[in-house]
């Protein structure tokens, strides 16, 4: 078993704030061996995620037995702190954090920090060596993440977004 293929198959992956369900559903359509999480607290962005999924299983893009997305696709809503065990599993977490609250600037990382409750939230649960993908702010370092990569891509919506790609690296004492 190669490596890519072993990474592959066992890959958790969280959508923080999954909204209608636009990066969890294409996640779970082009990588179907991954095990595919979307976490949304409004419950109107979550219902619209829902139909979305079923649209998908009606036009075939998922097949399967009875509940062809219930191994690779859960939605689910409520806040984020409500599904520790979920955050615990993941390997890559994504979160399209430009509207949520910040903690203010890092000069340490050149960049806007989320607010406390978020690297809080995140530190405590993913386990070491999760990834942590968020847009326009980073994680505090103090918190155990590190920024191997950030990458600054077009976005219409705020003119253009920075996506830091980070690794929650505990320090061994």
């Amino acid at each position: 078993l190669d490596r890519a293929q072993e990474f592959r198959s066992t890959t958790t992956v969280v959508d923080l704030g999954s909204g209608c369900g636009r990066v969890a559903l294409y996640m779970a359509l082009s990588r179907p061996s991954w095990d595919v999480h979307g976490i949304e607290i409004s419950d109107i962005f979550h219902q619209e995620a829902v139909r979305a999924a079923h649209r998908s299983v009606e036009r075939g893009h998922f097949e399967g037995g009875d509940e062809p997305l219930s191994n690779c696709l859960s939605l689910h809503q409520g806040p984020a702190h409500h599904f520790p065990d979920i955050i615990q599993k993941a390997d890559i977490i994504f979160c399209y954090s430009t509207a949520f609250q910040s903690s203010g600037f890092s000069e340490e990382i050149s960049a806007m920090t989320l607010g406390r409750e978020w690297n809080e939230l995140l530190s405590s649960n993913c386990r070491d060596g999760a990834i942590c993908i968020t847009t326009d702010k980073a994680l505090d370092p103090r918190y155990g993440w590190k920024i191997p990569d950030r990458i600054d891509v077009p976005n219409r919506e705020v003119f253009e977004s920075t996506g830091y790609i980070q690794q929650l690296i505990r320090e061994c004492t």
